[in-house]
């Protein structure tokens, strides 16, 4: 029963996001993998059939990274099925205690926040919360709970539905669903908003001539195709220009390459307009910085944010020394420098900020960034090495988390697409194809209204909840042991 109970969970789970999508499934996905472990009689199998249920998932989920790294996929692959190993052995060890329910969602939090803070900064994909937001009203609730909060509800069905389902008990999932009904009103009626002046602009998608490859000329031949869609704009059309992540890669940087420099600023006068670039560049003799760099209709240099959280073995090789035996390792020849924080950047119309790729997947880094001010942000991302994979629309799926979390307009600029706008209530309004050429045109607004509560709080239920779990652990451990008797039932 765990085995398959597992395999079923993971097959459901996957459903639930992109490339299929069908984020209701969350709330149904855990229950066959739970109701399988409260009748295993062995640990061994609880803990087998757990470890089976997340590397079978995580593997559908993100098979793609192995289309850029094998290195990684080969790390990634068998590790995060052991943040849940401990959910499956404390649903299997208390599945006769009265706390069963409060354990398990407690566990399943406990070991999400894990996933999304170590080792590395963390990897958060896979989070329930993301796949909760394909329900526009209980999205609209994440000003309040943030992700985080959605992903203790979806577990909380799920465990509640166990419990009714083998033995009648209401109170657990009645609960839930009467939070979930009480969020999904409250989000459909004040839903997040932005009210400040719009701003035009204009996101270059301008591909690559050889996405996921290397090839000759490669960086230079990026930035002429951005440069050559950005002069089919209209002088005055504009207020904003966005070029994706790597659109300027160190030797076709604006800061380095005069002539790149001089054709971003001719085009920033012509057009009248703010240029937010992509750029990379080295930085000593064995790192670099990923930023955006923000330029003025005047074409001179404003500043720039350098991207705070690196891809492991993307971006750098975590203890490089011992793994120089790995032939891929190689590929990644420089090491990132994190930058120091949020930078936010005043335009006429109201402040904005911008985070590069990954750090969009991680509630932290948009939320710091409208903490520091700013009232839109934008996301630049490569992910050209990716090819038609369901990675750009999963990503685009935790960027609009950050919005709806946030209150915030913001604009998903990626080299090769999917590139979208997303509006403050975490609705992709525009999108443009994967792997083509294309410029997304349309407006965002600054939100000048107070910020939400979760920027204000930031994950309160999460940590509410591991709290619960902490306490209700002790108390059961204390409880078990001054019962003999009901240890031995419980093992």
């Amino acid at each position: 029963m765990a085995w398959l109970g597992a395999l079923i969970s993971a097959g459901l789970l996957w459903v639930a996001f992109p490339p299929v999508g069908w984020g209701a499934m969350v709330f149904i996905a855990p229950v066959p993998l739970l109701w399988g472990l409260r009748r295993t009689t062995s640990r061994w199998t609880a803990v087998a059939a757990t470890y089976l249920f997340g590397l079978v998932f995580f593997t559908l989920l993100i098979w793609w990274v192995a289309i850029s790294t094998r290195v990684g996929a080969a790390v990634l692959f068998p590790f995060l099925p052991l943040y849940l190993v401990p959910v499956g052995y404390v649903a299997w060890r208390f599945r006769s205690s009265g706390h069963w329910w409060l354990l398990v969602v407690g566990a399943w939090t406990v070991s999400e926040w894990f996933r999304g803070h170590w080792p590395f900064g963390g990897f958060p994909w896979g989070s329930l919360g993301t796949a909760v937001g394909d329900i526009p009203p209980l999205r609209d609730s994440a000003q309040w709970v943030g992700e985080t909060g959605l992903s203790v509800l979806a577990i909380a069905v799920a465990a509640g539905i166990v419990l009714f389902v083998e033995r009648r008990t209401v109170r657990p999932v009645v609960a839930a669903v009467a939070v979930g009904v009480i969020l999904a009103v409250a989000g459909a009626i004040w839903s997040p908003r932005i009210d400040g002046t719009p701003l035009r602009v204009a996101v270059i998608q301008g591909s690559s001539p050889c996405p996921g490859q290397y090839c000759d000329n490669e960086n230079q031949r990026i930035f002429d195709s951005h440069l050559a869609l950005t002069q089919t704009l209209a002088a005055g059309s504009v207020d904003l220009v966005i070029w994706p992540e790597s659109s300027a890669m160190y030797d076709a940087d604006t800061i380095t390459n005069p002539a790149n420099a001089v054709a971003v600023g001719a085009e920033a006068r012509r057009l009248n307009a703010f240029f937010l670039i992509g750029s990379s560049r080295t930085v000593g003799e064995s790192g670099f910085v990923n930023a955006n760099v923000l330029y003025g209709p005047d074409g001179m240099i404003i500043g720039e944010y350098e991207k705070t959280q690196g891809v492991p073995f993307g971006e750098y090789i975590p203890f490089r020394r011992y793994l120089n035996w790995i032939k891929e390792t190689h590929r990644v020849t420089l090491d990132i420098v994190p930058g120091p924080g949020p930078v936010v950047w005043d335009l006429p119309k109201g402040p904005f900020a911008s985070v590069v790729c990954f750090e969009a997947a991680f509630p932290r880094h948009v939320r710091d960034a409208v903490r520091a001010g700013a009232r839109f942000v934008v996301v630049t991302t490569n992910e050209s090495g990716y090819g038609h994979s369901a990675a750009s629309l999963q990503f685009s799926e935790m960027t609009r988390m950050r919005a709806a979390e946030n209150g915030i307009d913001m604009v998903h600029a990626s080299i090769t697409g999917s590139s979208a706008l997303i509006s403050a209530n975490g609705t992709i309004t525009e999108r443009t194809p994967i792997m083509s050429s294309a410029i997304l045109r349309g407006e965002v607004g600054f939100r000048t209204l107070q910020p939400t509560f979760y920027t204000r709080v930031g994950d309160w239920v999460q940590w509410l909840t591991i709290a619960a779990f902490v306490i209700g652990l002790i108390a059961e451990v204390t409880t078990t042991r001054e019962d003999p008797e009901r240890s031995m039932e419980s093992s």
